[in-house]
């Protein structure tokens, strides 16, 4: 299997927009999605497009509790 890449762009930052389990919907509801990043600068750009869009983000906890070695 070929591994994705992107490095030949060299992009500012990758935001990946995908389904999660239900868990989302039972911390958040229906009506606002879930953000998830490690970058400060990066996660508020994208809340502050979210709610210019009207499609509101509230920004989930990414701390090092919750990261896999």
């Amino acid at each position: 299997m070929r591994s994705l890449t992107y490095s030949r762009f060299k992009p500012a930052a990758v935001v990946d927009i995908a389904t999660l389990t239900g868990a989302i919907i039972v911390s958040l509801g229906s009506v606002i999605s879930g953000l998830f990043s490690p970058d400060d600068e990066l996660a508020a750009e994208l809340l502050a497009a979210a709610n210019n869009a009207s499609d509101r983000a509230w920004r989930m906890p990414v701390d090092d509790e919750y990261r896999t070695s």
